[in-house]
């Protein structure tokens, strides 16, 4: 099994930078390529391995410990009338997976 002697992480603030270095093979590895950036990925370096997750959530927490969030059923009332797929749709443009927890919206993996 191969050891890294040395790994570099730079630090590159513009997202256009980011795909270019991507596709030129300046980087190995990038794990946060916004959504919008996806299908020009896909496109430009169709070769790339990727896999397509979400590295943190959108989370939206009360505090059920005053009203009226410290009734239950106000809470599953919350959860039942909650747009999930609009809220994932408008963050993750529509590629998105929900998950377990309330309001924990990501992109599922879906490696290439």
């Amino acid at each position: 099994m191969p050891f890294v002697d040395r790994l570099l992480r730079p630090i590159i603030p513009d997202v256009s930078t980011q795909i270019a270095a991507l596709r030129t093979g300046e980087l190995d590895f990038h794990a946060n390529i916004p959504p919008e950036q996806w299908a020009t990925l896909d496109n430009i370096a169709p070769k790339l391995l990727k896999s397509r997750y979400s590295s943190s959530c959108i989370m939206i927490s009360f505090d059920n410990t005053k009203p009226p969030f410290d009734n239950v059923d106000m809470r599953r009332a919350m959860m039942i009338g909650t747009d999930l797929e609009g809220i994932r749709d408008a963050v993750y443009m529509g590629k998105g997976a929900l998950h377990g927890m309330p309001l924990c919206i990501g992109t599922q993996p879906t490696p290439h």
